[in-house]
């Protein structure tokens, strides 16, 4: 059956298609009006129900080769969780950015010292050498924190939990020295997730 698909010329006449070319308009009217119906995602424009989330952790820098975390958050019951962005910095002294001697990761439904086979870090996430997100200014003075914000947030379902944790290995995995790091005080490890949530 012929369709009308598209203005054919300048006066906006249109332009009947048969054959293929129909089906592949019908097809693509189909796609255009499914994605109407679904607008807006829920996941990139948050809607009246949809609720900010601002999680923050901090602590003192571990000792080498102990697995800590920083900051955990669990998605409440009945909610998606857009993950937009986060902070994963360190304050202190002896750290130079991408150096190895702090490794980060952002995992799922992973805990510390237990095995969890649906436990995964987010891909690209594991044991990053690099600090992610930054701190500006001083807090008297105004400052604040920036997130790493993501190109394409990462969807977490109803009580799933993200995690931030840091490793700080007993040796530089590039120059094998010892790492450079004390720990405790004064040296900190700050996480930050930053998103919102909305009915599932």
């Amino acid at each position: 059956m012929p369709l009308i698909a598209a203005y054919g010329n300048s006066e906006n006449a249109p332009r009947l298609v048969t054959g293929p070319e129909a089906v592949k308009a019908q097809d693509k009217i189909r796609r255009q009006q499914s994605r109407r119906d679904q607008w807006p995602y829920p996941w990139l424009m948050p809607s009246e129900e949809a609720k900010e989330v601002f999680a923050c952790g901090s602590v003192l820098a571990p000792a080498v080769n102990t697995l800590t975390e920083v900051l955990e958050y669990t998605v409440p019951s009945g909610m998606f969780f857009a993950f937009c962005g986060v902070i994963q910095n360190f304050i202190g002294s002896g750290y130079i950015p991408g150096d190895q001697d702090i490794l980060w990761t952002l995992d799922t439904d992973q805990p510390i010292g237990t095995p969890a086979p649906q436990g995964n870090p987010l891909p690209g996430l594991n044991l990053i050498p690099v600090p992610l997100g930054a701190f500006t200014g001083t807090y008297g003075g105004g400052g604040f924190g920036v997130p790493w914000a993501f190109r394409k947030p990462w969807i977490l379902k109803p009580n799933q939990v993200l995690r931030s944790k840091v490793l700080l290995p007993t040796n530089n995995p590039l120059s094998g020295a010892p790492n450079g790091i004390s720990a405790g005080s004064p040296n900190l490890l700050v996480s930050v997730f930053q998103g919102f949530t909305w009915p599932a």
